[in-house]
């Protein structure tokens, strides 16, 4: 009985989501150049999140029911200075990505000892 009433209580439903994004999209990280991104998250439902990006101002579609909101972000060219990614939500939260460089990419795999790395853009 215990247990079904604590399966219970962590299912309430929550009126109001905090700005939140996914943990990849971080302070310190780097963004491939030159190609379109969709930046996106979760906030209020209903609410519109505009992203601040290269002195650039780009606004969400109000979020669905489930509070996912997507932004499109255009391509950069590489930047060797850090820049900032603010966001500020029309429920009144705010989110600062700072020390974000814009370069290449790349994913290797491989164990460290072997000469056999495989890396891709």
């Amino acid at each position: 009985m215990l247990a079904l009433l604590l399966v219970l209580a962590s299912c309430t439903v929550r009126e109001t989501q905090a700005l939140e994004l996914p943990p990849y999209w971080a302070s310190s990280m780097v963004l491939q150049r030159g190609v379109n991104l969709t930046l996106w998250g979760i906030d209020t439902p209903g609410s519109t999140v505009t992203a601040t990006w290269h002195a650039e101002k780009f606004t969400s579609k109000p979020a669905a029911a489930d509070g996912r909101f997507e932004i499109a972000l255009p391509a950069s060219n590489v930047s060797v200075i850090p820049t900032t990614l603010q966001l500020q939500s029309s429920s009144g939260e705010a989110l600062t990505l700072e020390d974000i460089v814009v370069g290449d990419v790349y994913v290797c795999s491989g164990q460290s000892n072997s000469p056999f790395h495989q890396c891709s853009p």
